[in-house]
Formats: structure tokens, sequence, C-alpha cells
């Protein structure tokens, strides 16, 4: 279907009809009892959009009361146990390096502890004095500090990540991942369902909006034994003697799984590529151990490069760079993941050489397919005789900075490749992560979607959107899209269509909200636009982007008084939105305060006078 033609369609009415969503070929697990939870089978099934699968959790510390080893090794010493600390737990190389401070393209950078927590602060400064400070308080940290810790503070129901990181493979403090000295989200950076789901426990999160956290935030800070043995209540009413008849363990050891679903366990965090998308009906927050990828995700990858001898050195590609090696590829799937890293506990430094050689020794015994490089050809490598540093070395992450990783192709010969950033995408594996047609082709008409700069490319979107549109009208992520790439298209009454239809299943639903608020500034409408961009001010409180669309509302309603205000809330959010700022010096002009719209006039020349001698100096790493 065209999308004149869907434009037809959604004047007349889109049908009710659904189409199924089946990854296919989901089986029960065989071995010895342990088996998938009831609710993994239901990957062939079109699930309900208000299936969390929440239920059955009953946290680590119930675990811990009969595998006591396991969860200190785990907890003491795997990175995973270690996902998410508290300000006054961190390590003490980091206390040690407090308070700090640093400055980079004109913007002074600093950390302190204070009364027991930790406070992050931007300011810039020029001869005449301090120009703006800004602050805010650390609620906790991601990451086990292994690479390092970056900091999440928590405002109005939502989560921020702190423009400043902990490097602990070079001991410093810098930018966070992503931020450009000259350009960056500052303290506005929001923290996602699919990033917090990853990096983090069970957060305690809202069951009507995304995005949204309660407070406290988690229900279990770091990842747990759950995260990859699946809920444990009916395992231990089992186990107990507690349970009826009719109850059975649904605990999952992955080990006893196929591979592609025992592998999965370990990708549902470790494989990203290029992106991926939800499946119909699923969160951030679905896949249970015994679950395909698949059949929560479409993975979008790198199509391989014939050029090449390797894949990308992303901060988090070990997935891919490991299925491009000769061994998994030789393996016949006996090669995944916990072939060499133990789940339950990471080597000590003095065990790590041992520990893994003998991982590679487990394949490669001498005289059956052994190093065939002399011992004293290997040993001018690597004194220690170590496999990992001829065929798995460290290279530079390329997105996140002082931060190195090992590589993962097992080559025979290292060769480092860069990272071009232009490959086509293609879907990952569908040989053990089998997908149905029309999954692959929402995912990449969504995908599109968001990557689309061209009314062309929003167009050829809109067109491979279209036929769910119609057959799917509870799809909502597609709707939600579809409306938004209608409203670039110039199609405003059926972007309205769609993202009313998308309210009226999910009356908070942001990117919807969004679509309204903007359809109507755009037709006119700003009494109108007004109600929508404040509901999503009550969702998200913080929200630059909303600020700057009510101020522009409020000027177009000539309500100037107001706008004036609104203008202050933006740049209290953002000092160096120089929009917000020459808007606001004319919103005052208009009301006859013309000392303080001198005075920001005055204060956004030494903003621009630091910024321009900032990016004359600034020389990129």
């Amino acid at each position: 279907m065209s999308w004149a033609a869907l434009c037809v369609c959604l004047v007349l009415g889109c049908s009710d009809a659904s189409r199924t969503d089946s990854a296919g070929g989901a089986g029960s697990t065989d071995g010895d009892g342990v088996g998938r939870p009831t609710a993994a089978l239901r990957s062939d099934t079109v699930w309900p959009p208000d299936d969390r699968r929440d239920h059955d959790y009953t946290g680590s510390q119930q675990c811990a009361e009969c595998h006591a080893g396991i969860d200190r090794d785990y907890f003491g010493t795997h990175p995973m146990g270690q996902s998410v600390k508290m300000p006054d737990n961190l390590h003490e190389v980091v206390h040690q390096s407090l308070p700090t401070s640093f400055e980079t393209a004109g913007r002074r950078y600093s950390a302190e502890e204070l009364d027991g927590g930790l406070i992050q602060a931007e300011s810039m400064n020029d001869q005449e004095g301090e120009i703006y400070r800004q602050t805010c308080a650390i609620d906790f940290a991601i990451g086990s500090g292994q690479r390092g810790y970056t900091f999440v503070t928590q405002r109005g129901g939502c989560l921020y990540q702190a423009p400043l990181t902990w490097y602990s493979q070079k001991s410093r403090w810098d930018l966070s991942p992503g931020y450009d000295p000259l350009d960056h989200p500052r303290f506005g950076r929001q923290i996602s369902d699919g990033c917090i789901a990853c990096h983090a426990g069970r957060p305690d999160r809202s069951e009507t909006a995304s995005n949204q956290f309660r407070t406290p935030v988690f229900l279990e800070a770091t990842i747990g034994c759950e995260r990859c043995h699946g809920p444990g209540q009916q395992h231990i009413a089992v186990r107990s003697g507690e349970a009826g008849a009719n109850v059975s363990d649904t605990i999952v050891n992955p080990s006893k799984l196929d591979p592609a679903r025992r592998d999965s366990v370990c990708y549902q965090c470790h494989l990203h590529g290029r992106g991926r998308i939800l499946r119909k009906h699923r969160t951030e927050y679905d896949f249970r151990p015994g679950d395909r990828l698949s059949d929560i995700w479409v993975t979008f990858v790198d199509a391989p490069d014939e050029g090449s001898s390797g894949g990308s050195f992303k901060a988090v590609s070990q997935v891919e760079q490991m299925i491009a090696s000769r061994c998994y590829q030789n393996s016949e799937g006996r090669l995944g993941c916990i072939s060499c890293h133990d789940p339950h506990r990471s080597p000590m430094p003095a065990e790590r050489l041992a520990f893994y050689r003998q991982k590679c020794l487990n394949c490669h015994q001498d005289g059956n397919a052994g190093c065939s490089v002399p011992m004293t050809e290997r040993r001018q490598t690597s004194a220690e005789d170590s496999c990992i540093k001829c065929h798995m070395p460290a290279a530079a992450a390329s997105d996140v900075p002082h931060t190195a990783q090992t590589d993962h192709r097992v080559l025979r010969t290292y060769t480092a490749d860069a990272v071009s950033g232009n490959a086509a995408l293609e879907v990952f594996d569908q040989t053990s992560q089998p997908l149905p047609q029309d999954a692959v082709q929402r995912a990449f008409g969504l995908k599109l979607a968001q990557m689309a700069v061209t009314r062309k490319q929003a167009a050829d979107a809109m067109n491979m959107l279209a036929p769910f549109i119609q057959e799917s009208p509870d799809d909502l992520a597609v709707l939600s899209e579809a409306a938004w790439l209608l409203f670039r298209l110039g199609d405003l009454p059926a972007a309205r269509r769609l993202a009313l239809q998308v309210l009226d299943r999910s009356p908070e639903h942001t990117a919807a909200l969004e679509t309204l608020a903007v359809a109507a500034q755009t037709a006119g409408d700003h009494e109108t636009a007004l109600q929508y961009i404040d509901q999503l001010l009550s969702r998200e409180p913080f929200n630059l982007t909303f600020h700057q669309r009510r101020a522009e509302t409020l000027l177009s309603l000539g309500r100037m008084k107001e706008a004036s205000d609104q203008l202050y809330d933006t740049l209290a959010i953002d000092p160096l939105q120089h929009p917000a700022r020459q808007s606001l010096i004319r919103s005052l002009s208009a009301i006859g305060l013309t000392q303080e719209a001198d005075a920001q006039t005055r204060l956004l020349e030494r903003i621009q006078a630091v910024q321009k001698q900032a990016a004359s100096e600034h020389v990129p790493e």
C-alpha cells in the first residue's frame, strides 16, 4: 500500500483485522528436568499489549539461601553483580580522586562529595566572573567500576545521565561517552527503558508510561540471578515442598538450552548492533531466559564487508565479532558466550591468563589443533605465552573514550579494522534467530522512520509501515511512528487521526502527544497545542524540548509575560539555548522590561564570546 492509498484508508477508517506475529519454532527444553518458563512459550502467539510478565520474581536474596557459594562469587567478583553502585559505595580510588575539576571547550566541570552524596557541576566564566553554574545531585552510578562509572540523576520521574564519567582504565574523570566538548546534552540526556533494563536489575517503573520510574528507582538494583535464570518464585515453592500438584519448576539453566536460546540469555544485553526494534506488543523488559532474542527484538547489524577481516569496535560489539570468528562458525553451536565466560564468577587478575588459556586449550589441545607457532616466537609476543594477547588483544572502543575491549574475532593473525559507520543494515542471524517476514518488514519500516532525514526517506518508511497500520490498529509503535511521518509529509489530518488512535489506547503516550502538539502548532491552533504540551510537561517536567515548545506557543498567542516566565524556565534547564534567550530578550522588550532585556543581551554576548574562543582553540582528540 502506498502512502497515497494509506491516506484514503485513514479517511475511511482502519480495519480491525489483526496479524499473527509468530516467531515460529519455539519448543520446550529437554535435559535434567530444567525447562523454560511457561511465559516463554508465548513467543509463538500474539502477546496482549498489557503483558509485562512481571509476576513470580522473588529477588536474589532468596536464591542465596540455597546457593550461598554462587551468591558470594557472583556478587563479589562478577561485574554484572555490581552493575549499580550508590554514591557512597564507589571504588576507593574514585573517592580519593574527589574533589576534582577540569576545563574543556570554555566550560568547567567538577565533581565533589557532599553530605555522603555526590554532586556534579558545570559552569562558565569569563573575565567579568561567573556567567552561570549548574549542579545536579547523583542518585546512583551505573557500572561495576571495571571500565568505569557513569552517573544518573532522577528528576520528575525520569532518569538523566550526568555529564561526567569516571574511566577506570585511565583513572580519570572526563565527559561521558557521546558528549562532544563543544556541544552536548549536559544534564538533559534522558535514560530510556532500554538502557536501564540492561544496565541495572529490576526498576520500579511506570505501568502506563515509558521511561518513567518511581522513587526509589529499583526493586533490585544490580543485575541479579533471575536475569539469567528466570523468575524464581515457583522454583522456590517446588524445591521447598510448598507448591501444589500442578505447579512446575520453571527455573532455567541456560547451559541446558539449545544454542540459540542459550546464547540469547547473553545477547539480550550484549547484542545491540546498529540498533534493535521491539516486536509488536513487546517491551524492553519482556525477555525471559528460554526465549530467543528474536522473540522480543529485531536486531540490525552491519552487513559483512567482504574487503574487511572483521567487525566494528564499538563498546558493545563482542557478539558480532564472535560469530564472525572461525572458532564460532566451525563449532556447530558448541561455542557460545559461556564457553569462555563463567557467568557466576570473574577470575582474579592473577588467575586470568591461566583461566582463559585453559578455555582455548579445551578446544585447541597440542597435537590436535594447537598453536602452530613455535614457543620461542610466541614468547616474543607474550612472555606468558598468552593466547589472548596474540589472538584477542585489547582494542580501543570507538564510541567510549579511554576504554579498551577484547577483540572477539579470534583472528589467526590480528588486524584492527576501522569503523566506517556506513555499512548497509541487515537483520542479525536469521538462521538461529528466525523471524517471520512481516516482522522483518515492520522492523525495517520503523528503523527507516527513525533514520529518515529527507522527505523521500519519510515516504519510503511510510510505504513500508502502511500495511501494518491497516491490519494491526493496536500496534502503537507503528501508529505513533506513522503519525509523525505523516506530519513530516504534510498530512496533518491523517497525522492527528493516528495520534489520537494511539492516545485512545495509551493516554500517556509521549510520541503521540508530541505529534498532536506540533501538528496543532503548525495548523495555528495554539490553544490546543498548549494543552498537549502541558500534558507532556506534567510527565517530563525537565524536558528541554517541551519547555521550548511551550514558550513558542505562548509567544504565538501573544501572552508575552507568560512566555517570558517560560523562557526563564527553559534557560534554567539549559543556559546555552541561544534562540530561547533571544526570544526572552524580545518578549521582555515587548512588555517594557528594557533593563532586564539589556541584561540578557549582555549575558548572551558573554556566552557567545566564550564559545567562539573555545571553538577556535579546541582540538578534537
